[in-house]
């Protein structure tokens, strides 16, 4: 009898590595079965998928589990009827990282909807009218066991329940709050209004210079928050680059666009550079890009203003 959770890591990044390769699985059920037996009834209905990622949601889509605190795998272990949702949307959305975790040897549809009909089978079972003949079933007979197997056989199964409860209740089946899913990002180029229409060039270049300028409102120090927030500033250079310009010109315009991507680019980099282990390296190039941008905004803005 081999039961999944028996080799659950005790190491939280280790337990977050072990996590991603059982969302790989084809047969995830077998693991959520065993976490769902042992979990203290009369908890109520299960928080949705994005309570339980929380902030955290995007990075773990883009960059896989470790990259979250213990706290949330530890909170997907706790509900894990949830894993099957988060098996679909890493399938289905999740990044380049997740393509070399996932392999993407079989039919990704095929692997969600596989596990999500053996699930259904073990919690719903189809309803149907039983004749006499199948509430009497005739059963062939079977070689009986000897005591020494049978007795062999029972202790394997106690002492592996036994370990499994164990590992699994000091560990992780501790109650844990669920914070609320924070607001969306609502600095820099990202706050609502900030893209908007202003009443003339310079106003909107000094405008986009401002909001750059909130990148120093905070100062994250952990690998984790700063990369955090830079992934919060290159989606504010996507929501840039696609947003209308009315106020500018054909050729500030091609000017933004040009110094947008370049600036999106340079956040790339220091993101690789955190994730990669440099992390006051990458926030520091960061504060020195950001100055740079919002420098150059103002200067555009000036010249424009002159003219």
């Amino acid at each position: 009898m081999n039961l999944d959770a028996l080799d659950m890591p005790d190491e939280p990044t280790q337990l977050a590595v072990w996590l991603e390769q059982k969302l790989a699985a084809p047969d995830l059920t077998a693991l959520t079965d065993e976490l769902s037996a042992f979990r203290k009834p009369s908890r109520g209905e299960a928080p949705e998928l994005r309570e339980l990622l929380g902030e955290w949601q995007e990075l773990v889509m883009s960059d896989g589990l470790k990259q979250a605190p213990p706290e949330v795998v530890r909170r997907l272990l706790l509900w894990p009827e949830r894993l099957l949702d988060l098996q679909e949307l890493v399938y289905q959305g999740g990044g380049r990282y997740w393509d070399r975790v996932l392999g993407l040897a079989s039919d990704p549809a095929e692997i969600v909807r596989d596990s999500r009909q053996r699930l259904s089978a073990v919690l719903l079972p189809a309803a149907r009218p039983t004749t006499p003949k199948e509430q009497a079933p005739t059963v062939l007979p079977m070689r009986r066991l000897s005591s020494r197997r049978r007795l062999g056989w029972a202790m394997g199964l106690v002492a592996a329940a036994a370990a499994l409860i164990a590992v699994l209740v000091s560990r992780y089946f501790q109650p844990a709050p669920i914070q609320p899913m924070p607001a969306e990002v609502a600095w820099g180029w990202n706050k609502p209004g900030v893209l908007a229409s202003a009443d003339s060039a310079p106003a909107y270049l000094n405008q986009l210079a401002k909001a750059a300028d909130e990148w120093f409102d905070a100062k994250p120090k952990d690998a984790a928050a700063v990369a955090k927030r830079l992934t919060e500033f290159r989606r504010g250079c996507t929501a840039l680059l696609l947003a209308e310009r009315r106020p500018l010109s054909e050729e500030d315009d091609k000017w933004l666009m040009e110094k947008c991507r370049q600036w999106a680019s340079k956040i790339d980099q220091e993101l690789a550079e955190v994730e990669a282990g440099q992390v006051e390296k990458g926030r520091d190039d960061a504060d020195e890009t950001v100055h740079r941008l919002a420098a150059a905004l103002r200067k555009r803005a000036e010249e424009r203003d002159r003219t």
